[in-house]
């Protein structure tokens, strides 16, 4: 699909740069970091060159994540912060995308130990999705989750165990019990206890 779109529109055109984010997602989840990255880069040059602001913001979160797990966590926090400013222009500042790159940014910086400037960031993240989703809605269970891990973190056990509960709660009504997340909730609470 994408060398037919590049030979019918030309290699920066905004088709063409979509599916090259799409294509980075399939190879970011196959483990083809650089090849994902060398895509996304593309087209994000391709949205610059034609100010196609749209997907731009897509494109540098998902980079973002990539040089997560390449081990670039500077480069990766300066991406999340570009995309969720555009979200945020674009979109306005409640949207759910806007929380998304929070999150990342949030959980970037919890691995980073930087527990006090990721805890608003996460709060945010989770009020925005509490307002747009219903209360038993997955993106909810995920925000008590990464809570439960900042909570975790910084050796508040109290804290962590409760939202850690709130989170299973959740996704035992919304997801089959041996699905990876209730098994990725319960082991954090088993590191609580």
């Amino acid at each position: 699909a994408l060398e037919i779109r590049e030979r019918l529109f030309g290699q920066n055109d905004p088709v063409v740069a979509d599916t090259r984010v799409g294509l980075a997602l399939v190879y970011s989840q196959e483990n083809r970091l650089a090849e994902a990255a060398e895509l996304d880069i593309s087209a994000i040059a391709a949205y610059q060159e034609r100010r196609e602001t749209t997907n731009l913001p897509v494109a540098l979160n998902n980079l973002g994540r990539i040089r997560v797990e390449q081990g670039h966590p500077k480069e990766a926090e300066q991406l999340f912060r570009r995309a969720i400013a555009l979200w945020q222009h674009q979109l306005g500042p409640t949207h759910p995308n806007v929380a998304a790159g929070l999150t990342s940014l949030g959980l970037l910086l919890c691995s980073r130990s930087k527990f006090n400037e990721a805890e608003p960031i996460l709060r945010r993240a989770r009020d925005i999705d509490v307002e747009r989703f219903p209360a038993n809605h997955p993106r909810i269970a995920n925000d008590l989750n990464n809570m439960g891990v900042l909570a975790l973190d910084r050796k508040h056990y109290a804290e962590a165990e409760a939202f850690l509960q709130a989170a299973e709660a959740i996704l035992e009504k919304c997801l089959p019990p041996s699905h990876p997340e209730n098994g990725k909730v319960l082991a954090r609470l088993a590191e609580v206890y």
